[in-house]
């Protein structure tokens, strides 16, 4: 289901598996830990089908800022995948917005 990248730092999804609620959509999260490890994971749903999903590691100094970095990769996700710019959804609304202008 899924193809490591260099040294396991990146998952990347090789097949698509059902789920989502239609439309294309990009779900992201980010996280962030004091010991200097981030990362983020995204899922990007097309019809109720999951059509591309990564997860990596990321360099991060706050929590804000690796939910920022899932953000702006949900975006190009969106685009490289879709070819649009469409809906993402993370647990900041505010950065989303912001991201988004």
């Amino acid at each position: 289901m899924f193809n490591p990248g260099p040294d396991n730092s990146e998952l990347v999804s090789d097949e698509p598996c059902s789920t989502g609620l239609g439309g294309v959509v990009c779900y992201v999260d980010g996280s962030w830990s004091q010991d200097g490890l981030a990362g983020v994971g995204l899922c990007l749903v097309q019809d109720r089908k999951v059509i591309a999903w990564v997860s990596k590691k990321v360099v991060s100094d706050t929590p804000s800022q690796s939910e920022a970095v899932a953000i702006l990769e949900g975006y190009k996700l969106l685009s490289l995948k879709a070819g649009q710019m469409d809906t993402v959804f993370s647990d900041s609304k505010g950065l989303v917005h912001a991201l988004a202008s």
